[in-house]
């Protein structure tokens, strides 16, 4: 399925950049939306665990719901981030991820940064 090789591949890219804490980028990459640099570096360090790129295996874990009637086609995920002290810990990523027409990676907004 095209659509969830995309949500992986973003997926990948997305904790990637919270790993290396590339916050500003992050900001650009969602276009603002939601979520600000300030507020997503400030989710991760009050946590208070480094965040790492997770073994392959765990991005076979994403959750993802389908958003219904979206146009172009949008999906709900979720992905429970690894840190270097608790390897998968309790800290959640929340986004919404939209196919593009033009790219592999899909467009995002980063809806939160939780403990779940």
């Amino acid at each position: 399925m095209k659509a969830a090789k995309s949500i992986e591949q973003t997926m990948r890219v997305v904790v990637g950049m919270l790993a290396r804490g590339e916050y500003s980028e992050l900001e650009r990459l969602s276009d603002a939306m939601r979520l600000r640099a300030s507020e997503i570096e400030a989710s991760v360090r009050e946590y208070g665990s480094r965040i790492v790129v997770p073994p392959e295996e765990a991005f076979s874990g994403i959750d993802v719901v389908e958003i219904r009637g979206t146009a172009p086609p949008a999906y709900s995920v979720r992905f429970r981030l690894h840190t270097l002290d608790e390897g998968p810990s309790d800290l959640e990523l929340q986004a919404t991820f939209r196919e593009r027409a033009a790219d592999e990676l899909m467009g995002v907004e980063l809806d939160n940064i939780i403990v779940a």
